[in-house]
């Protein structure tokens, strides 16, 4: 959990690991674009994806290159550090 010292917008953040069918079953119908934003499904902007591989160094690009709420990217970068916890 975490406050912005300036606004004191809240944030509880947390990591799910789903199964990829599962995933797929569950979320098949998703929006793609809201009001927050888009949801990212591939690193090339495809229509069709596999899904964004969860490695270092697309951790890293989301990290430090992406537009990201600084909560989510230290979330993301937690994840990473701790992925034999996250993955079991």
């Amino acid at each position: 959990m975490g406050v912005d010292p300036l606004t004191l917008a809240t944030d509880l953040l947390t990591v799910v690991v789903i199964d990829a069918d599962l995933y797929d079953e569950l979320f098949h119908g998703a929006v793609a674009v809201n009001d927050e934003g888009e949801v990212v499904s591939s690193l090339d902007g495809a229509a069709t994806s596999h899904g964004v591989p969860f490695t270092r160094d697309v951790v890293s690009q989301f990290v430090r290159d992406e537009p990201m709420q600084a909560a989510g990217a230290a979330l993301m970068w937690s994840a990473w550090k701790e992925r034999q916890l996250v993955l079991g």
